[in-house]
């Protein structure tokens, strides 16, 4: 489980002084009978930070989200992580720069453009005859229209190898909150054109995650969402803070790198195999 709550809080305190945080994280009881159960407690040492050298200089003007383990006095095996970002500042500043705002980014649509060159060094699924008929599949989770995309065939590919030049395209919706769908699988299989009918025997498979996370992210650090060039103002795209990019340096986000046209062109106009 990974929740989202992008909720803010604000206290007043003296330093030196009583500077613990405490942030509990519960399991609620829907059926009433039963109480909350806590799963895990972080704590934030506001003085500790405050009075850091480190702190002042990098982090005074901009607090970085931090990632902090959640414990119970029970156990030592940490319960999850908290995200959390800890603004400090005096009293009197406090009065004049309000509580950030920190909000989840809204999905957007983009296009996703591929070209299946050439597969090498895959298995043959004939070994008589030492040769494959060999075709690629690509599946974006979450794709607007067909989700699966395959090639046509290389009929009698040998020694592993096979050439494609086949372009898809698929538009899609990224969420940043679910990170783990920004991903391509694809497969190669050999192609049984005898018995059709039977299973495809996979050749090999892999999955392209970080490179389309990637390209997510540098699409949407140079264009707006009506496509023009965005400014240095541009808010993180995957939520994690609602810093623009000139004042968030958040380690948290610059690690994450965790948006359609449509025409004829598009996935659901792709020839496909048989048809």
């Amino acid at each position: 489980l990974n929740p989202k709550f992008f909720e803010s809080f604000e206290f007043e305190t003296e330093l030196p002084g009583s500077s613990d945080v405490r942030i509990r994280v519960w399991d609620f009881d829907h059926l009433g009978g039963l109480k909350d159960e806590l799963v895990g407690e972080a704590v934030l040492d506001v003085e500790d930070r405050w009075f850091s050298p480190v702190w002042q200089e990098r982090f005074s003007q901009c607090a970085p989200i931090e990632v902090v383990p959640l414990k119970l006095k029970t156990t030592k095996a940490v319960q999850g992580e908290l995200e959390v970002m800890c603004e400090i500042m005096p009293a009197a500043m406090g009065e004049l720069w309000p509580v950030s705002k920190v909000e989840s980014i809204p999905a957007r649509k983009y296009e996703v453009r591929m070209v299946i060159w050439d597969v090498v060094g895959a298995p043959n699924g004939d070994p008589v005859e030492e040769m494959s008929d060999m075709f690629v599949t690509a599946t974006v989770p979450g794709a607007a229209c067909d989700q699966h995309q395959d090639t046509d065939v290389h009929w009698r590919a040998k020694d592993g190898r096979a050439s494609f030049n086949w372009r898809m395209v698929f538009p899609i919706e990224f969420d940043p909150s679910k990170p783990e769908l920004a991903r391509i699988d694809i497969n190669v299989w050999d192609f049984d054109p005898l018995e059709p009918w039977k299973a495809r025997e996979l050749l090999g498979a892999t999955t392209l995650r970080q490179e389309l996370l990637d390209e997510i992210d540098r699409v949407y650090t140079n264009t707006s969402p009506a496509g023009a060039n965005a400014s240095d103002e541009q808010a993180c795209p995957f939520g994690q803070c609602s810093l623009p990019a000139s004042r968030h340096g958040c380690p948290a986000c610059r690690g994450l790198a965790g948006r359609s046209h449509t025409g004829d062109s598009g996935c659901c106009s792709q020839p496909r195999r048989g048809s």
